[in-house]
């Protein structure tokens, strides 16, 4: 099977989705099949992909909003397809690069089609939007795609309510983690260092790892952090990410005075942050209308509780007695759980080894392209 990956997403490091791209790439490879990767920019991390056997494009899609269709792009890709008998085009976010499959599915009648969706289509008040989306994707998901791949059950139950895809066509594949990353043992002075830093033998350590973007509720984490001062509680919160906002947010932090926040930048691997903290919480993401992300996974497996809110993917796919507490989207309800937690720090560690044999078992790297292939051979 040869295939073709088209993304508009392109992090400085591999991460979860990058290590993903590659394990699929050194999979297609090991079966005698070609597999390309088509990103908007290069990054050093790329040449992994290359390493695994597979070839890195690039192709700067234009914006469909901006109602433009890149005949170069289209053209190019289907050069690719003819040229090398791919079989299947699998999209990984962005209308524009959906836009284009219908065009190369046009010209190749035989080609599968995989969309990867990460969110559903954002709520509008516009009637008339609304209708246009509804007839758009459905009359696509009917003739042109073979298979919608769901980020998680929520977002699949969204997609499946607003009938905007074909429901035999709808598969839930959540994310998965690339266990082998996760060794802590690989990190040791790095951690010992962290730690002398910011004296998280002597102060309780929560962690937050998601990039400055302004679709995502960063203020009940603020919140949180204020509520807990107030009580003069003894808690810290490393953050560690970058983005459009973090001007804005820097400044919240700095008005309200809120020493118990470090902002940590960007990091190329989070593990060592993982084994210093001893909660990792989860910001609400209404683009996407989800409360589950990596870092939930990445958290339990290193075996640290994870807090978030009590919607969608996350109360869908862990409970308390797994390590993972869902609460109501309230500041007080974060803080009161995030104490209760440190006071029964001990107490908990049986419950945080259950959830994470859950993800050793259901979300692991191997587990993933079992069932990606699945879908793949099944479209």
């Amino acid at each position: 099977m040869n295939i073709i990956h088209l993304t508009d997403y392109f992090p400085d490091y591999p991460g979860n989705f990058g290590y993903t791209l590659i394990a699929i790439v050194e999979k297609v490879s090991r079966y005698g099949g070609k597999c390309f990767v088509s990103f908007p920019e290069p990054r050093v991390w790329h040449e992994m992909i290359r390493v695994e056997g597979g070839e890195v494009i690039y192709l700067q899609v234009h914006k469909f909003k901006e109602k433009k269709i890149d005949l170069y792009s289209i053209k190019f890709l289907n050069y690719l397809i003819k040229k090398n008998k791919i079989s299947l085009v699998h999209v990984h976010f962005g209308l524009s690069q959906k836009v284009i499959t219908l065009f190369l599915k046009i010209l190749n009648p035989k080609l599968k089609v995989v969309w990867h969706w990460r969110g559903d289509v954002d709520d509008n008040n516009n009637k008339l939007k609304i209708v246009g989306y509804f007839l758009f994707f459905r009359i696509v998901s009917n003739f042109f795609v073979n298979a919608h791949i769901a980020n998680s059950n929520n977002i699949a139950k969204r997609l499946k309510l607003k009938r905007l895809v074909s429901s035999h066509k709808l598969f839930s594949l959540p994310n998965s983690i690339n266990i082998k990353e996760l060794n802590p043992n690989k990190y040791k002075r790095e951690i010992e260092d962290l730690s002398v830093q910011y004296n998280t033998k002597n102060i309780f350590t929560l962690l937050m790892i998601r990039n400055f973007r302004r679709r995502v509720d960063f203020d009940i984490i603020i919140q949180t952090m204020e509520y807990l001062k107030n009580l003069s509680e003894k808690i810290q919160l490393l953050w560690v990410g970058y983005g459009e906002t973090e001007i804005d947010i820097k400044s919240q932090v700095k008005i309200k005075k809120l020493d118990n926040i470090h902002f940590i930048g960007k990091v190329s691997n989070p593990v060592p942050f993982y084994c210093i903290s001893k909660v990792n919480i989860i910001a609400w993401e209404p683009w996407c209308k989800e409360t589950i992300n990596n870092t939930a996974y990445e958290a339990l497996a290193c075996n640290i509780p994870v807090v978030g809110l009590n919607f969608g993917g996350l109360p869908e796919t862990f409970s308390e007695e797994e390590g993972v507490f869902a609460v109501p989207l309230d500041s007080k309800n974060y803080a009161e759980k995030i104490l209760y937690i440190k006071n029964n720090y001990d107490k908990l560690k049986p419950s945080v080894l259950k959830g994470r044999k859950k993800v050793l078992r259901n979300f692991s790297l191997d587990t993933y392209l079992i069932k990606l292939y699945d879908i793949y051979q099944y479209s």
